[in-house]
């Protein structure tokens, strides 16, 4: 018997595949000027199925951009009609490259310039291209997964979120186009997400395990990031099981835990590209922003700030601070003692700090643990509790407080299309209703200062721009920003509109005498600082006319890749038994 056993043993290793070694080195990501590569939403990474192309998404003072570099090439060269890309995928034959740009689902030949758009997706946070040319996608961080014919048409739901979940991301054919696999998030964000896996026929799904960004091998493993470590295990893709337990293959992986982007993406060939991680890139440093562009920073301290509001008295800021969104909160920073004071102290995302006018009160959105998301205000000196004041459907993001006090404004990011803009009338009976609605992704109100007109962002146009109406009359409206933009402010004087245009925060001076007129606009310093975070307003306007900004903390050295050939024989040792 013994005998048998070991004749089996030395013929089952006779057939195992022989792959040559792996071989590692790194490429620089170019342009060299790219001010971050990653990003919190988007697979900005993807590897041709041959293994010999790679094409990733890079951004500079206007935008993001694709690029591709052959591997046998020392330079990356920009693709023509993808300026505003967030992320990018390979068509199974690896002619064709799909992105998400401008609300739209998009598709670029390779090697040319002919874009072509697929389809309406507002934010979309992962895509897989079957070969039956299929589009699986998910449309916004807070949808189910679509699926859509490549040559366009009207997208049709294909999964459904169930038990709490709130979105659905990252998903992956698998081969055979009968089943696929995609994360699951039932909370705030993506810390602890499960790779689900459903049978396209029947519906039927399937828990796999914890991790994201799940990836299908040629070999027949599973491969998906989890705690900053790409992770593989043996997957039957017919049971929609996995064999063993997941092992650890790469442990220095960027990725963000909140939003569950994995910097990785493996071609058929055996070819690894990732990331590797260089540190957190949530700190930031408050600066004060003069019109020129000369900056002064208020304190050396940097931290993962978000949303600064400034208050009426110009004494105070409050800021969201968080790195992971499942416990954030919004503090108050006092620029004269230089200290900060803790508003609120609830596990979950407390954000979009917004001051009453009079200064007493802050409003805040926020999604607790367990509970529906609720618009708060609490007291601007701290020491009590938030009080609960509106619930909301959906991922909902302050905007502004009118004047007077009567009402407060927000976006509703409505998964199937977009943000939708609301009022919440705190008179008397509180009420909600419909402020600005379209069929377009509005968003970022914020009120004049006499309260009589409304700025906000819209995607109408094509692209993020600016747009202002009268708050009590909606049949007038006027574009503002030409070469698109957003996070409008108004200024303290009310006699300027400011906004973020592709390359410069914009002043645009406008007068009201006889209706709404505004003039052109002019750029005042390049915008390097941070606006990320659904675009809500991420920075702020003193009564000297100063720009509160938040500064990115610059990650050390230029951003690399790491490429792994013949990485399947890797992959095959650290997770099967010999």
């Amino acid at each position: 018997m013994a005998a048998v056993a070991l004749a089996i043993f030395v013929f089952r290793e006779a057939l195992r595949p022989v792959d040559p070694p792996a071989v590692r080195f790194t490429i620089p990501v170019e342009p060299v000027n790219a001010l971050s590569f990653g990003g919190a939403l988007g697979a900005r990474l993807a590897i041709s199925p041959d293994g010999t192309r790679l094409v990733f998404v890079a951004e500079d003072l206007q935008g993001g951009q694709l690029y591709v570099r052959p591997l046998d090439s020392l330079q990356a060269t920009p693709i023509p009609g993808t300026r505003g890309a967030i992320s990018a995928f390979f068509s199974p034959a690896g002619d064709w490259v799909g992105f998400f740009a401008g609300g739209k689902l998009k598709k670029v030949r390779v090697g040319g310039d002919q874009v072509v758009t697929i389809c309406d997706a507002i934010e979309g946070v992962g895509a897989s291209w079957g070969p039956d040319g299929a589009i699986v996608f998910a449309p916004s961080p807070v949808s189910p997964l679509f699926r859509v014919s490549s040559n366009g048409g009207a997208p049709q739901p294909l999964t459904t979120l169930v038990n709490g979940e709130t979105s659905h991301r990252w998903p992956e054919i698998l081969p055979g186009g009968k089943a696929i696999v995609f994360a699951a998030a039932s909370g705030p964000d993506f810390t602890g997400s499960r790779i689900v896996a459903q049978a396209l026929g029947s519906g039927v799904r399937t828990d796999i395990t914890e991790g994201t960004h799940p990836r299908y091998t040629r070999t027949g493993h599973l491969v998906f990031a989890r705690d900053s470590a790409i992770f593989g295990a043996r997957f039957d893709p017919k049971s929609l099981a996995l064999s063993g337990n997941p092992m650890s293959i790469v442990s220095d992986l960027s990725m963000n835990s909140t939003t569950g982007a994995a910097l990785f993406a493996v071609s058929a060939a055996g070819t690894l590209v990732y990331r590797a991680r260089v540190g957190t890139f949530a700190q930031r440093q408050i600066v004060w922003v003069k019109r020129n562009g000369v900056e002064e920073a208020i304190s050396e301290d940097r931290r993962p700030y978000l949303q600064p509001r400034i208050s009426p008295d110009g004494r105070r800021v409050a800021i969201a601070i968080g790195e992971v969104a499942a416990d954030r909160d919004v503090w108050v920073y006092d620029l004269e003692r230089r200290t900060t004071t803790r508003l609120t102290f609830e596990i979950g995302e407390d954000e979009t700090p917004v001051w009453s006018r009079d200064g007493t009160k802050i409003a805040i959105s926020g999604a607790r643990q367990g509970q529906p998301r609720s618009i708060f205000t609490l007291p601007a000196s701290g020491g009590s509790k938030a009080t609960e004041i509106a619930t909301t459907k959906f991922i909902t993001h302050l905007g502004d407080w009118l004047p007077d006090g009567s009402g407060l404004a927000w976006t509703d990011y409505d998964p199937a299309k977009g943000g939708d803009i609301r009022m919440l009338s705190l008179g008397g009976a509180r009420s909600v209703r419909d402020f600005i609605v379209g069929g377009f992704n509005e968003r970022s109100p914020a009120f004049s200062r006499d309260g009589h007109w409304v700025a906000y962002t819209s995607t109408e146009t094509g692209q993020s721009a600016v747009f202002v109406q009268s708050v009590t009359d909606p049949s007038g409206k006027w574009a503002v920003s030409p070469e698109g933009g957003s996070q409008p402010v108004w200024s303290p004087d009310g006699k300027e509109l400011y906004y973020r245009g592709p390359t410069h925060v914009m002043a645009v001076p406008f007068t009201t005498t006889a209706g709404f007129s505004a003039g052109t606009p002019v750029p005042l310093f390049p915008d390097k600082y941070d606006r990320e975070h659904r675009d809500d307003r991420n920075y702020d306007i003193a009564r000297d006319g100063r720009f509160l900004m938040l500064k990115i903390q610059a990650p050390p050295g230029p951003p690399q890749l790491h490429v792994v050939l013949n990485w399947f024989r890797e992959l095959r040792d650290r997770t099967e038994a010999r």
